[in-house]
C-alpha cells in the first residue's frame, strides 16, 4: 500500500544503517548475481535434457550464514544440480569479460558510455525492488548489454589470432 511507504522507508533506512557491512556484502552479491544468474538448469529441465532438481537452499544464504564453513553444502548442492549453477556462471562470467574489454576498447565512443548508463539504471531499478538476481529483470536491457559484448568480442578477435600464431610458432 503506497500509503505506507513513509514508514517502510523510515524502517529500511534505519536497517540499512545498523547493518552497513551486511548490505555491502548483499548489494555485492545481488550485483554479481543481475550479470551471471541464468535459469540454464530450469530450462533444460523443461526440455527434457536434464531431469527436474528441486532447490534445497540457497548458496548465497548458506555462504552469508556460514562463510567459508558453508563450501561443503554448497558443493554438494551444485553437484546435486550437474554443476549447472558453476557452469552457468562460467558462461555468463566470460560474457560479462568481454562486456568489460568492449567497454575498454570502446571507451572514446559516447554510444558506449551511453549504454552503459542505460544498463546500470537498469540494475538499479530491478535492485530496489529487492530482487535484481531475477532474469525477467533483466530481459530489457539485454540487447544493449550484448552489443557491448559483441563489441568485446570482435575487439578480442586480433588479440586471440596473436595469441594463436605465438603457440603455433612455439610448437615449431
Amino acid at each position: 500500500n503506497p500509503a505506507n511507504a513513509r514508514v517502510l522507508r523510515e524502517y529500511a533506512l534505519n536497517e540499512i544503517s545498523q547493518n552497513k557491512a551486511t548490505v555491502i556484502k548483499l548489494q555485492t552479491i545481488t550485483f554479481i548475481s543481475y550479470f551471471t544468474h541464468t535459469d540454464y538448469l530450469y530450462r533444460f529441465a523443461r526440455l527434457g535434457l536434464l531431469p527436474k532438481v528441486e532447490s534445497k537452499l540457497s548458496p548465497s544464504q548458506v555462504l552469508m550464514r556460514e562463510g567459508i564453513g558453508g563450501v561443503p553444502e554448497v558443493i554438494e548442492e551444485m553437484r546435486r544440480k550437474f554443476f549447472m549453477p558453476i557452469i552457468e556462471r562460467l558462461w555468463t562470467l566470460g560474457l560479462f569479460g568481454l562486456f568489460v574489454f568492449g567497454v575498454f576498447t570502446g571507451r572514446r565512443m559516447l554510444i558506449v558510455w551511453l549504454i552503459c548508463i542505460v544498463i546500470f539504471v537498469g540494475y538499479l531499478t530491478s535492485s530496489a525492488i529487492g530482487t535484481g538476481v531475477e532474469g525477467r529483470l533483466r530481459v530489457p536491457i539485454l540487447p544493449f548489454y550484448f552489443m557491448i559484448v559483441g563489441l568485446g568480442a570482435v575487439s578480442a578477435m586480433p588479440f586471440i589470432r596473436v595469441c594463436l600464431s605465438y603457440v603455433q610458432r612455439q610448437k615449431r
